[in-house]
């Protein structure tokens, strides 16, 4: 599991150096499916999340289902940031099915959803129907990162605000080759329930340091 989330794109997402940002605070859907190459133990895995995002008040939220193999897990993660005058923010990870959390510090500051400015656009194309109603014109940009690239596709409102469509993001993390592809769907602006950025009762308790804050999930450019 560990090596779908943790996969990193470090990317340019200084205000400074963007092409078009999602809309300040938005929900929606964000089915993917990752897979690997060679004799990776883990093999692939599927999963479905409900994405809560608010640039904000600096958080985001996560319940997200899990399926490798035969087996299926569930998440809810929440990431927080100016909690308390510490730079970074923190993570909270809770297994739904065991009814446990784990927090994690992350040092890394407030990601906004973005295109980084330097990213290439490599052509555009309609979602539907290329003429006549219903038809969505969507843009696709051309990310790269060392030996990680990304495609992203969006649809952009106007100059400075995009919506995410789709992602694919493909490359080599630890001589692991690997290839992960991700949809958004029903996505609406606003916050309808605050409480999915509340810290969980269960991680109301010291910090565990121990772990990796494996579910920063940088390996996506517009989402977590």
């Amino acid at each position: 599991m560990n090596s779908l989330i943790s996969l990193s794109l470090v990317l340019c997402f200084a205000a400074a150096c963007q092409a078009c940002c999602t809309p300040t605070q938005w929900e929606g859907y964000q089915p993917s499916q990752a897979g690997y190459s060679g004799r990776h133990k883990r093999g692939g895995m599927k999963e479905f999340a409900s994405v809560h995002y608010d640039a904000v008040k600096s958080r985001k939220a996560i319940f997200m289902t899990l399926v490798t193999g035969d087996k299926e897990s569930k998440f809810h993660i929440i990431q927080r940031y100016g909690d308390d005058d510490e730079e970074g923010g923190k993570v909270y990870i809770v297994d739904l099915v065991r009814d446990k959390c784990w927090t994690k510090r992350t040092r890394k500051p407030f990601r906004s959803a973005c295109i980084p400015k330097g990213a290439k656009a490599v052509g555009s194309g309609s979602l539907g129907l290329a003429s006549g109603p219903g038809g969505l014109k969507i843009t696709g940009y051309e990310v790269e990162k060392g030996t990680v690239e990304a495609l992203v596709t969006v649809y952009k409102i106007d100059e400075e605000t995009c919506v995410p469509i789709a992602e694919t993001v493909s490359g080599m993390i630890k001589r692991v080759g690997f290839m992960s592809t991700a949809s958004f769907i029903d996505i609406t602006p606003g916050i309808k329930n605050e409480t999915v950025f509340d810290i969980p009762k269960q991680c109301e308790e010291k910090l565990d340091m121990s772990i990796e804050a494996a579910f920063e999930r940088d390996h996506f450019v517009m989402t977590q």
